[in-house]
């Protein structure tokens, strides 16, 4: 079942200034919005990537400290990387216009960030993934 996200109420006390975030998005402008808010509320951004293997470079070469997958890339889904990102303990949630159907589904109660998002959508997802224990 997908984590509903209360974009109200979701970790408002969490400081997002500097926190490196991993993107991982194929298309490009909604890779670049998704940069842009992050960018604009203080956080590194790691990408946006349009690939596995890009993804798969930048989780074993950065330190991350949360990330934000799209669930299809190009037609290749995410799980080896959502898989990846679990085994390091860096908290990640899904950006996606998909069904929860098409989670991957170890991954399945991970938060959801449903296309299309708005900028505080994107920071809400974010502050609740950083203000949750790791095991998100």
């Amino acid at each position: 079942m997908m984590a509903d996200i209360d974009v109200e109420e979701g970790g408002k006390s969490v400081d997002l200034t500097g926190k490196r975030v991993l993107v991982v998005e194929d298309e490009l402008l909604i890779g670049l919005e998704l940069e842009q808010s992050l960018t604009d509320a203080g956080c590194a951004v790691a990408g946006p990537v349009e690939s596995v293997d890009q993804a798969k470079e930048l989780i074993a070469g950065a330190a991350l400290d949360a990330a934000l997958l799209d669930v299809n890339l190009n037609g290749r889904p995410v799980d080896e990387i959502a898989g990846l990102l679990a085994d390091r303990d860096i908290p990640f949630a899904f950006a996606t216009g998909w069904a929860a159907d098409n989670l991957p589904r170890p991954f399945a109660d991970r938060p959801v960030l449903q296309k299309p998002f708005s900028p505080q959508d994107v920071l809400a997802v974010l502050r609740l993934l950083l203000d949750r224990p790791s095991a998100v």
